[in-house]
């Protein structure tokens, strides 16, 4: 999985490669779970955000993970970046309900 470019700690006010509006997001959800990595409350950690800041700044749709800290944060997420999170599993279910069959449309 891709992360923004940084030669040393990442420090997205600085770095003219990110994002003022994930770096804004970033915070905002910092501050509202007053939780810190590691602890209660599984708040991701750096490298999960360098993660959630390469996907914001690719423009994909959906970030996959089973990162705890990750997911804690995802109905935070919801509508304030222009990406889904969600555990593979969900996505997998999602498509078949979708497609009308199996795994990736395919029927047993």
């Amino acid at each position: 999985m891709g992360s923004v470019i940084r030669y040393s700690p990442w420090d997205a006010d600085a770095d003219t490669l990110g994002s003022a509006r994930f770096e804004r997001v970033r915070e905002f959800i910092a501050e509202r779970a007053g939780a810190t990595p590691g602890g209660p409350g599984n708040a991701p950690d750096w490298r999960d955000w360098g993660h959630l800041h390469a996907h914001s700044l690719g423009k994909w749709d959906i970030f996959l993970t089973w990162d705890a800290g990750i997911l804690d944060c995802a109905d935070e997420l919801k509508g304030k970046l222009d990406f889904v999170v969600m555990r593979p599993e969900e996505h997998l279910e999602k498509h078949e309900r979708n497609s009308g069959g199996g795994v990736l449309g395919r029927t047993a």
